[in-house]
């Protein structure tokens, strides 16, 4: 199927309100719909690929095998390590919206368990690989719309936060990672991206296996930022980015968290840093 024709196809589902006569061709149209997962045409990823996704993964409209199919097409290196490590290239597009169908998959196992331990591993592994090597931090891109790879990365670690065979030492690890992601100073996020790495980072607090002591110590390592001072403009991003995350994560714990001081801890980071 071309993609014209696949997006042709895609308007008409979504007029139908998202249903198709035939349960097989569900699948079918998914795999096509992986195929221009990366697609610079902003109206067929985002608007109908990702959004018809979504509805037919909540409608449990494919099957646990086929979900896990779909986990493995997107971790792939065609997917969601196309091009890794690569700036101001289409390929970040495949990357993001590869890992927002991973991140719907997550949420569907995290609602029903299928998926074994050992795939959960697999997928933690490949996750904290790319949001790593992941170097092209743009939001919104004029003509294309959204690679928003910081936010939608966060959104696969908020879901993978909640996999409860995740252990302590794998929590620790992700918010590690989320630290390096805030931390940088090459660019500055201007797109929601603090507000989305705040989200994954409650689900992160909230496990049972992270205690108060361990958000202590994160909340700590922040602080050798502010003594890394030396007036370039890279810290003064980085400071930027810091203390914009701490602005939201404060709100985003507010009616969560019951450690009141750690509150106290992330209010005076902000005033500090």
């Amino acid at each position: 199927m071309t993609e014209n024709t696949l997006k042709l196809k895609l308007i008409q589902i979504k007029e139908d309100k998202y249903e198709i006569k035939g349960e097989n061709l569900y699948y079918t149209y998914a795999l096509d719909m992986l195929k221009y997962i990366g697609t610079t045409d902003e109206v067929l990823r985002d608007d109908l690929i990702y959004d018809i996704f979504s509805h037919w993964i909540t409608q449990n409209r494919f099957s646990n095998q086929q979900l896990e199919t779909f986990l493995f097409i997107c971790l792939d290196n065609q997917h969601l390590m196309k091009g890794i490590g690569l700036e101001e290239e289409d390929t970040v597009f495949t990357r993001t919206f590869s890992a927002l169908i991973i991140a719907l998959i997550l949420y569907s196992n995290n609602e029903n368990s299928f998926l074994s331990q050992g795939v959960i591993a697999e997928t933690t592994k490949l996750i904290v690989e790319y949001y790593t090597k992941e170097a092209d931090l743009r939001g919104y891109v004029d003509k294309k719309g959204w690679a928003h790879s910081v936010a939608h990365g966060a959104d696969v670690i908020d879901e993978l936060a909640q996999c409860t065979i995740l252990e302590k030492e794998d929590l620790q690890k992700l918010l590690i990672l989320m630290k390096l992601k805030i931390c940088q100073g090459k660019y500055v996020y201007i797109d929601g991206e603090p507000e989305r790495i705040s989200i994954a980072v409650r689900s992160i607090f909230m496990r049972k296996e992270i205690d108060k002591g361990d958000i202590d110590l994160w909340l700590e390592g922040f602080k050798k930022y502010k003594a890394m001072n030396d007036s370039s403009i890279e810290w003064y991003h980085q400071y930027i980015n810091i203390t914009n995350f701490f602005k939201s994560l404060y709100f985003v714990l507010k009616d969560y968290i019951k450690e009141i001081s750690i509150l106290d801890e992330i209010q005076d980071l902000i005033t500090t840093l």
